[in-house]
Order: C-alpha cells, then structure tokens, then sequence
C-alpha cells in the first residue's frame, strides 16, 4: 500500500481527498500531529523516517506530489 501524506488545515480539502482515495478504492490512514500511531508519531512520517524504512523492505515506493494533478497522472 502507498502511504499518502496530506497536510491541510482546511477539513473540506481532507474530506475531499479522502472521498477520492475512497471512491478510487486506495486503502489509507488518518492521522494528525497529537496521534500516536502504531508507536510511531506524525513527524516522523514528514522527516521520511518510515518511508524509508518501508522502502527497504520492499512494502511502499514513496512519492512526492505537489499538486492533485501529478497525482492523478499516477492514478
């Protein structure tokens, strides 16, 4: 699975991209900067910490966007 890092203080930006991951049927994860998740927090998500350690072992190739339109050309 790809992890897919969206930064955004407006909800209805992060609602839409969710009803769009959703509908194109890509499995992901919400999280925000006071979560712990699976003892891993946010921050080191952003410094590329687990990427590339999931990298290593094969699960998730990691790419950058910088704009929904490059990642539709992926889709």
């Amino acid at each position: 699975m790809e992890k897919i890092i969206i930064e955004t203080e407006d909800k209805s930006k992060l609602d839409l991209v969710k009803s769009m991951l959703e509908a194109m049927h890509i499995g992901f994860e919400v999280v925000s900067n006071d979560v712990v998740v699976k003892n891993k927090i946010l921050s080191d998500i952003r410094e590329g910490y687990l990427e590339a350690k999931d990298m290593e072992a094969g699960k998730v190739e990691y790419k950058s966007y910088s704009s929904f339109s490059e990642m539709e050309d992926d889709l």
